[in-house]
């Protein structure tokens, strides 16, 4: 009788452990990875960092015309890394990132909505930069049990301030 208890806890745990987490916890973690840990590293310079949240096929680009695909993790990061070794870049402008929609596809797939806020920093003849901002729309694949980012975009917002 034991050895059936012990049977039934170890099959009833394995099959726990293979359960697709509760899509509360999975878009808790979706929200942290693109409002917390992407704006983080990239505050941070973190090229690898930053590249690290895609999974190796991923894409990312923005919708702008010439905009260029970047066509896997090696890619990405090499962009990020181009950007972050910039004279021109302004250390001081930093980036916080408001997520607006998760939305589930499949249990593995979710379509994300956010807001790219950049704050801070100088221009060239020393007064405040005004904060700018863009749409990120990204898609996140559950791979290995780790949430992904499978495509982003980024769209630059237009002001409609009078000049």
């Amino acid at each position: 009788m034991r050895l059936f208890i012990l049977a039934v806890a170890a099959a009833t745990a394995l099959i726990a452990a293979q359960a697709p987490a509760p899509v509360g916890a999975d878009e808790a973690q979706i929200r942290a990875i693109v409002g917390v840990t992407l704006p983080e590293r990239i505050n941070a310079a973190d090229a690898k960092g930053v590249a690290a949240l895609w999974s190796e096929t991923g894409t990312h680009s923005g919708l702008v015309l010439g905009a260029r695909i970047r066509d896997g993790r090696a890619d990405i990061e090499q962009m990020w890394a181009a950007g972050f070794s910039q004279p021109s870049r302004d250390r001081l402008r930093k980036l916080s990132v408001a997520v607006t929609s998760v939305r589930f596809l499949r249990p593995d797939v979710a379509a994300v909505d956010a807001h790219n806020t950049y704050h801070g920093g100088q221009t060239a003849d020393g007064s405040l930069k005004q904060d700018t901002g863009e749409l990120l729309f990204s898609v996140l694949t559950r791979e290995n049990g780790a949430w992904m980012i499978a495509s982003s975009r980024v769209v630059p917002l237009i002001s409609s301030s009078p000049r």
